[in-house]
C-alpha cells in the first residue's frame, strides 16, 4: 500500500514500461497516422500527384506540439499510479484533500471606481484611471445632473464658429431667443450587480465595522430558507433593506474562516507608490458601506477614504452652503487635493489603536481570540415579553458602544438589569468588539502585504556607467542642501501649491522604539531591565547568577566614576586627537568642541559617491588582470588597492636565487634567527625546490614550474601558540615562493578573517579564495564553478606555486575538501587536469608544488565541534571524511613544541606541561601567579581602567557584550572624549510590544544580531573593528581602524545643547549617522579623495563605513520567533570577542578574561578553553582574570579523547618525519640537527 500521492519533478516514479521505448512507439504510431491522412487527402489517385506542397511555419508549429503532447502521454503511461492516488480521484473528483477553503477577493472594479471618485472630488477634467477597468455588463444604471439654462442658445444653434459663412448666422437669428436647453452638469456611473463586493456594501448594521478582508473570511451568502436559526458556530444577518437581494437571501457568518484570495492587484511597498498602497488597503481594511439607496453603485461612497487635510467637510464640495476658508491678502489659495495615501494615513491610526486594545484582552483573557469571542457572537435567549427585550437590547447596545470607544462603564447596573429580567450577563473586561476583533486581524495582514512588498522591490544593480556619472555632478550640484520632507498632518488649511502627499521616510534612520534620553541608553547598554527584575528571595538560575556577577564586577565601580565632560575639555581632547590634524585638510570639520570629530559637510555625499564608485570598479576588476586593470585609463583611481603584493617580503639577490633554494632557505632561516624544529620543517620544503631547480631545462632562469605530477610537497606543521609557525612562514617561506614561482606563487589562507590577517598582506580566508560565501554549500554536487569562480581561482591559484592553510583547527573537514576540490577545478583547464582524480596523491590540489598544513589541535575546534577533523568518527557526511582523508594523506607532520612567544618562565612551562598526555602537576609558585591576577571587585575603577586597553575575552556573548559597553565607557573617559550610543534601526515581521522592542535592541549575542550591534558605543579615536567587507584583502571583516569622525544626520539636534553631555559625557542620537570614517593603517588608497581642487582632501588611509541591513531571528519571551531586519554601521570595538575570536592572536598588551563557562560544556572544550586563554598573553603579568581556572584541569593533561584523535590521525609519522628531515639536511648539505 502507497500513502503517498505527492508527486514533483525530482522524485524517482515507480516505472511500469521503459519509457524511450513507450515514447518512440508513440512517435511511429504519430507519423503513420499522419501518412495515413495524407493519402486520405489524395481524391482522385489515378491522377498523377502534384508538386508536393511546401509546409509553412505554422504547419511545423502544429506538428511539433502534436509530437511534444505525444511524448508527454506516452511518458505519462509508463508510470505507476499509487491505490492511494486513484481512490483520492474516486472519492473526491479532485486530485487532492485540502483543509480549508479559498476565498477568492476581486478588486479591479473597485479599483476604478475609487479612482473614479478621486477624479471627481479633484475636479479633474479626464479620468486618471483606464475606462476600461469598468465593465459595460455591470454598468446598469447612468444619473445625470441636468441645469435648464433659459434663453441660451443650445449647443447645436449657438453662435457661429469662427470661421463659419455669414448665412449661419442670420440662421441663428432666427430661432426663438426663449429656447430652452439642458446643461449636463455631472454624471454618475450607477451599477445595479449583486457580486460578493455588493454584498459586502449592503451587509448591514450589525456586521458595519467588518472590512472586506475578514467579510470574506466569515461570511457567505445563503437563499432564504425556513429554519434557518443560529448556532454556536454560525449566525443568519439580514443584508440591508434596500438591497436587491434583501428579500430572497441572507448572510451566514461562520465561526470557521475561509482564506481570503486577493486576484487583480499587486501591493507596491509606500516608497514606489503611496496612492497605489493606499488604495489596496483601503479596499481590504477600511469598512466602507453603502447606507442609502440612491448610492448603490455610486462612488459617493467611497468617499470617507480620501482626504485632502482639510477640516471642510465634503459638503463644501458639493455646494452645500458651508464657508469658504479665509483668504491671505496677495496669496491665492488652491483647494488641497484628495488622496488615498492621506486618508490612509488615518485609518491606519485607528486600526493600530484598536489592535493594541484587542491584544491587551486577549493576553488577559490567555488564549486566541475567534470570531466567537467577540461581543458582536453573544445572544441571550429568546424573551416572551416586549419589556425584557427592549431592556436587553439597551444594555447590551450600551456596552457595545462603550467598549468601541475604550471606554469604562459600571458593569454591575447592567448585571442586575439583566438579572432582574432573567437573562445571563455574558459580556466580560477580555471579551473584544467586533471592530477591536476586524482590526487585530487586519494589522497582521497589513505587516505581511509589506513584507511582501519589501521582498519584491530588487535593488538596482550599480553600474560602471551610472557610478561613473555620480562623480561628475557640478559645483551647483555639490553644493545643494538635502530636500526637506514636510508630512502633512491636516487641518492647516488651504495651500496655494499642490500638496501631493508625502510621508517622510524614516525607516532607514530613526527606530521605531526610539530610546528617549542617554539614561535609557545606559540601561539598555548595561540591562539593567533584566538585572532589576531578577528575585532575590528565590533560587536563582544559572543566567540570573550570571547578570548578577556582570553587575557586581563592572557595576560598582562604573558607577562611582564621574564621567561629565566640559566643553574645555573636549576641546582640548579634540586639538589632541592623533591623526586628525595630519589627515584632514582646510575646510573639513575638526574634532572637538562638542563635535563629532571629521565631517566633509556639504561635501560628504559626493567624496563617498566617489568611494562607491571607486570600490565598485575594483570589484569589477577584481575578476581581470591587475596589470590591465591598473593601466586602464578610465579608472579615476590609483588602482593600488587591487594587488595584494606585499610591501615587507624579504627580497632574495638573483646572485643568491642562482645558488639554489637549498643555499637561500638557509641564508634566511639564519637571518629570521630559526629554531632547530624551524629548520627541520623547512629543510623538507627547500630540498623538494632544490630537486625541482636541479632539473629545470632553462639554467638561466629561476622559475619553476607551478604543477607536476611527481615530487610534490606536503606538511602539517602543528603546535601550541608562540612556537614561530608563523614567523617562519613570514620569512621564510614566502620569500622562497615568491623567488621560484614568481610573485603569485604563494598564498596564505585561514579559515576566519583575523586569522587570515595575521599572515600578512597577502592573506585571505579559505572561502575567498574558492569563490565562496559563509553561506554556501559544501556539498560536492555544490562546488562545480561557473564562468566566474573559474576565472577567479584561475587568476588567484592559476600560477601558485605554494599555498598554506593556518589555523587548521579550526578548519572544518567539509572545507579542507571544497577547498581541494575547487583548486583543482580552477587550475584544471591551464594545467590540463583530470578532476575525477582530485583525491589522488600527486593529482591533489590541483598538482601543487607545496602545500603546507599549519595549526593546532590543542585549541578550540569549529562549531560546531562535530565538524572537527579530530572529532570522533560518527555519521559524518562524505565530504568530511574526505577532509579526514587528505589530512591523514598528509606524509610529512612536525611538531613544534618550542615556545619564543613567551617572557615568563613559570607562563612557559605551564603550557607544556598542559600538553602532556596525563598531566603534570602545577607548581605552587606558577598557581600563585594565577591567583594574583585575580580582579578584586572595589569601589574604584583603577584597576579596570588600567587594563582598558588590553583586549578582553570570554567564551559566551552575554559577558562579551557586558564587557564592550564597559570598556567603551573606561576608554571614552580617559580619552576626554564623548560616547556616542548608535541605536539600531529595528523592523520586525510581526507586530510586537514597545517592551519587546527594547529586548531586541539589548539583544547581547551578536553572533545572532550577524554582528550588528543594538547599541554601538563609539568615541572619537576609538579603534573599531569592520563587520563587512568591502575589498579584500585589506577591507574586510576583522580589519581594525581608527574612529576619526561621525557623519550625522542633517536633522540631528546639536550636540553642545546635550545636558547628557554635561552629566554622563555621552550622547544617544536620535537618528542613525550617515556613515563614520575610520582610518585603516598601512594603507593608500584615497578612497575618498576628490578630484577637485577646492573640495577637502582627506587622507589616503581614510574610508567611509555606511551602515548596513541583515535579517535575522528573536525569540520573544513568549518563545515565538520574529524576523528582525537590523540596520546598523557595521563596526565593533576592538579588542572584544569570544575565545574562538581571539584564537591565533597575540594579546598585546594583556589580556582580561573571564573564566565563566556554561555548566554544559564538554570535557574537551572545556579544557581547550582554559589552554586557549592561557597561551594568549605573553606572561601572566599581563593577564587580568576574572574568577579563576580549574586547577584540577590545568593538571589533567589533554582530553582523552583528542590525544586519541591525533593518534588516530597521524599515527607515528611524527618520528617519521624527524628521520626525514635529518635526511633532508643531509641533502642540502645543512648541519645536523643539535639535541
Amino acid at each position: 500500500m502507497d500513502y503517498y500521492i505527492t508527486k514533483y519533478q525530482g522524485k524517482m516514479m515507480q516505472s511500469m514500461t521503459p519509457l524511450f521505448s513507450a515514447m518512440t512507439q508513440g512517435i511511429r504510431k504519430l507519423e503513420e497516422q499522419e501518412e495515413q491522412a495524407e493519402r486520405l487527402a489524395d481524391k482522385d489517385p489515378a491522377e498523377e500527384p502534384a508538386r508536393k506542397k511546401r509546409k509553412t511555419t505554422e504547419d511545423l508549429q502544429r506538428l511539433a506540439r502534436q509530437k511534444c503532447i505525444r511524448l508527454a502521454s506516452m511518458a505519462n503511461r509508463c508510470y505507476w499510479l499509487s491505490s492511494a492516488e486513484i481512490a483520492v480521484f474516486v472519492l473526491t473528483g479532485g486530485d487532492s484533500i485540502s483543509t480549508h477553503r479559498k476565498a477568492r477577493i476581486f478588486t479591479r472594479q473597485l479599483q476604478w471606481i475609487i479612482q473614479e471618485c478621486k477624479r471627481i472630488l479633484n475636479g479633474d477634467a479626464e479620468s486618471s484611471a483606464d475606462p476600461r477597468l469598468a465593465d459595460p455588463a455591470v454598468l446598469g444604471t447612468t444619473a445625470l445632473s441636468v441645469d435648464l439654462i433659459e434663453g441660451t442658445p443650445s449647443p447645436t444653434t449657438g453662435a457661429p464658429q469662427p470661421g463659419a459663412p455669414a448665412e449661419a448666422a442670420e440662421d441663428n437669428e432666427e430661432h426663438d431667443a426663449n429656447d430652452v436647453t439642458a446643461e449636463i452638469v455631472s454624471s454618475e456611473l450607477l451599477t445595479t450587480t449583486t457580486n460578493f463586493s455588493d454584498d459586502f456594501a449592503h451587509r448591514g448594521p450589525l456586521l458595519r465595522h467588518m472590512v472586506y478582508y475578514t467579510y470574506a473570511m466569515h461570511v457567505e451568502r445563503a437563499p432564504r430558507a425556513k429554519g434557518q436559526v443560529d448556532s454556536p458556530l454560525k449566525r443568519f444577518v439580514s443584508f440591508d433593506e434596500h438591497y436587491a437581494l434583501y428579500k430572497s437571501h441572507i448572510q451566514v457568518v461562520r465561526v470557521n474562516v475561509n482564506v481570503p484570495v486577493v486576484e487583480g492587484f499587486q501591493c507596491p511597498s509606500w516608497e514606489q507608490d503611496a496612492e497605489q498602497n493606499a488604495l489596496l488597503k483601503h479596499i481590504l481594511f477600511t469598512p466602507w458601506k453603502c447606507d442609502c439607496a440612491m448610492d448603490c453603485g455610486s462612488h459617493r461612497k467611497f468617499e470617507t477614504l480620501l482626504s485632502n487635510g482639510d477640516a471642510i467637510p465634503l459638503a463644501a464640495d458639493r455646494g452645500d452652503d458651508v464657508p469658504p476658508p479665509p483668504q491671505v491678502a496677495g496669496v491665492r489659495r488652491r483647494r488641497p487635493r484628495y488622496t488615498l495615501a492621506r486618508g490612509w494615513c488615518q485609518r491606519k491610526v485607528q486600526i493600530l489603536v484598536e489592535a493594541e486594545r484587542a491584544e491587551a484582552r486577549q493576553q488577559a483573557a490567555q488564549k486566541y481570540m475567534t470570531l466567537a469571542d467577540t461581543t458582536f457572537w453573544c445572544d441571550g435567549p429568546t424573551e416572551k415579553e416586549e419589556a425584557v427585550k427592549e431592556a436587553k437590547d439597551w444594555c447590551m447596545c450600551g456596552l457595545q458602544w462603550a467598549r468601541q470607544r475604550g471606554g469604562k462603564v459600571a458593569l454591575e447596573p447592567l448585571r442586575r438589569t439583566l438579572a432582574f429580567a432573567g437573562l445571563p450577563f455574558r459580556y466580560h473586561d477580555e471579551q473584544q468588539t467586533l471592530s477591536e476583533y476586524v482590526s487585530f486581524v487586519s494589522r497582521d495582514v497589513m505587516a505581511h502585504l509589506d513584507l511582501a512588498a519589501e521582498a519584491r522591490k530588487k535593488e538596482p544593480k550599480p553600474s560602471q556607467e551610472g557610478v561613473e556619472s555620480e562623480s561628475e555632478h557640478s559645483e551647483g550640484d555639490a553644493e545643494k542642501k538635502p530636500a526637506i520632507s514636510i508630512a502633512d498632518i491636516g487641518n492647516a488649511g488651504w495651500d496655494a501649491e499642490d500638496d501631493t502627499i508625502v510621508e517622510p521616510d524614516t525607516s532607514k534612520t530613526m527606530p521605531v522604539a526610539p530610546l528617549q534620553d542617554h539614561v535609557a541608553a545606559l540601561r539598555t547598554a548595561f540591562q539593567k531591565d533584566i538585572i532589576e527584575a531578577i528575585p532575590t528571595n528565590k533560587k536563582l538560575s544559572d543566567i540570573q547568577k550570571h547578570w548578577k556577577d556582570l553587575d557586581r564586577i563592572f557595576g560598582a565601580a562604573v558607577r562611582s566614576l564621574d564621567f561629565g565632560l566640559s566643553l574645555n575639555e573636549d576641546a582640548a581632547a579634540g586639538a589632541s586627537q592623533p591623526g586628525a590634524q595630519a589627515d584632514v585638510a582646510a575646510g573639513a570639520s575638526q574634532p572637538g568642541a562638542f563635535g563629532a570629530g571629521l565631517s566633509l559637510k556639504e561635501d560628504a555625499d559626493y567624496c563617498v559617491a566617489l568611494q562607491r564608485a571607486r570600490l565598485q570598479a575594483a570589484r569589477q576588476q577584481g575578476s581581470c588582470d591587475i596589470e590591465s586593470a591598473q593601466d586602464d585609463p578610465d579608472l579615476n583611481f590609483e588602482g593600488a588597492f587591487l594587488s595584494a603584493a606585499p610591501q615587507d617580503v624579504c627580497e632574495v639577490p638573483m646572485p643568491d636565487a642562482l645558488l639554489g633554494p637549498g643555499h637561500v632557505a638557509w641564508k634566511l632561516l639564519h637571518k629570521a634567527g630559526a629554531t632547530e624544529e624551524q629548520t627541520d620543517a623547512v629543510s623538507l620544503y627547500a630540498l623538494s625546490l632544490q630537486r625541482r631547480f636541479d632539473g629545470r631545462v632553462d639554467k638561466s632562469s629561476v622559475r619553476l614550474p607551478v604543477a607536476t605530477a611527481t615530487g610534490n610537497h606536503e606538511a602539517a606543521w602543528l603546535g601550541g601558540g608562540g612556537v614561530g609557525k608563523t614567523r617562519t612562514l613570514r620569512y621564510v617561506v614566502e620569500p622562497l615562493a615568491v623567488t621560484y614561482f614568481g610573485p603569485d606563487g604563494y598564498l596564505p589562507t585561514a579559515q576566519a578573517n583575523h586569522a587570515a590577517q595575521q599572515l600578512g598582506p597577502r592573506g585571505r580566508t579559505i572561502h575567498s579564495v574558492n569563490g565562496l560565501l559563509a553561506t554556501s554549500s559544501l556539498v560536492t554536487a555544490r562546488l562545480a564553478l561557473n564562468d566566474a569562480s573559474r576565472k577567479k581561482i584561475d587568476r588567484l591559484k592559476g600560477d601558485l606555486g605554494v599555498e598554506v592553510t593556518d589555523e587548521l583547527g579550526a578548519v572544518q573537514g567539509e572545507l579542507l575538501h571544497a577547498d581541494c576540490l575547487r583548486t583543482n577545478y580552477g587550475r584544471a583547464q591551464r594545467h590540463n587536469l583530470d578532476s575525477t582524480q582530485y583525491m589522488r596523491p600527486q593529482e591533489k590540489w590541483g598538482r601543487m608544488p607545496a602545500r603546507i598544513l599549519c595549526g593546532d589541535f590543542l585549541q578550540l575546534p569549529p562549531v560546531p565541534a562535530t565538524a572537527s577533523m579530530l572529532a570522533p568518527p560518527g555519521k559524518h557526511s562524505y565530504e568530511h571524511h574526505q577532509g579526514v582523508a587528505l589530512l591523514a594523506s598528509v606524509p610529512y607532520v612536525i611538531d613544534f613544541v618550542e615556545m619564543k612567544r613567551f617572557e615568563d618562565d613559570k607562563q612557559l612551562q605551564l603550557l607544556q606541561n598542559m600538553r602532556v598526555p596525563g598531566g603534570v602537576p602545577v607548581p605552587e609558585d606558577t598557581w600563585k601567579a594565577i591567583v594574583a591576577s585575580r580582579y578584586t571587585v572595589s569601589q574604584d575603577a583603577a584597576q579596570l581602567l588600567a587594563c582598558s586597553k588590553w583586549h578582553e575575552a570570554a567564551y559566551d556573548w552575554r559577558t562579551v557584550s557586558f564587557a564592550m559597553q564597559t570598556k567603551a565607557r573606561l576608554q571614552a573617559k580617559q580619552a576626554k572624549r564623548i560616547l556616542y550610543y548608535i541605536q539600531a534601526v529595528d523592523r520586525v515581521s510581526q507586530h510586537v510590544t514597545e517592551k519587546e522592542l527594547l529586548r531586541i535592541v539589548a539583544e547581547p549575542n551578536l553572533s545572532n544580531t550577524k554582528k550588528l550591534a543594538g547599541l554601538l558605543p563609539v568615541y572619537i579615536g576609538m579603534d573599531m573593528m569592520m563587520q563587512k567587507t568591502l575589498l579584500p584583502p585589506k577591507y574586510v571583516t576583522g580589519t581594525v581602524g581608527k574612529l576619526l569622525g561621525i557623519e550625522l544626520h542633517p536633522d540631528e539636534p546639536k550636540i553642545s545643547n546635550r545636558q547628557s553631555v554635561r552629566e554622563a559625557g555621552c550622547v544617544i542620537l536620535k537618528y542613525m549617522p550617515k556613515w563614520l570614517y575610520l582610518e585603516i593603517p598601512d594603507t593608500a588608497d584615497g578612497f575618498l579623495q576628490s578630484d577637485n581642487a577646492d573640495a577637502p582632501q582627506l587622507g589616503a588611509n581614510v574610508i567611509a563605513i555606511e551602515p548596513d541591513s541583515r535579517t535575522w531571528t528573536h525569540r520573544t519571551e513568549d518563545g515565538l520567533k520574529v524576523a528582525v531586519t537590523r540596520r546598523q554601521i557595521p563596526l565593533l570595538p576592538d579588542k572584544i570577542s569570544t575565545l574562538h575570536g581571539i584564537q591565533g592572536k597575540t594579546a598585546d598588551p594583556g589580556l582580561a578574561a573571564h573564566w565563566k563557562f556554561p555548566k554544559n560544556l564538554s570535557p574537551e572544550a572545556l579544557w581547550l578553553a582554559h589552554y586557549v586563554i592561557l597561551s594568549r598573553p605573553r606572561s601572566l603579568a599581563n593577564l587580568l582574570s576574572f574568577g579563576l581556572p580549574s586547577r584540577k584541569i590545568l593538571e589533567a593533561g589533554p582530553p582523552k579523547a583528542i590525544t586519541e584523535a591525533f593518534e588516530r590521525v597521524f599515527g607515528d609519522k611524527i618520528e617519521k618525519t624527524k628521520e626525514a628531515c635529518a635526511d633532508a639536511r643531509r641533502q642540502l648539505g645543512w648541519p645536523a640537527r643539535i639535541a
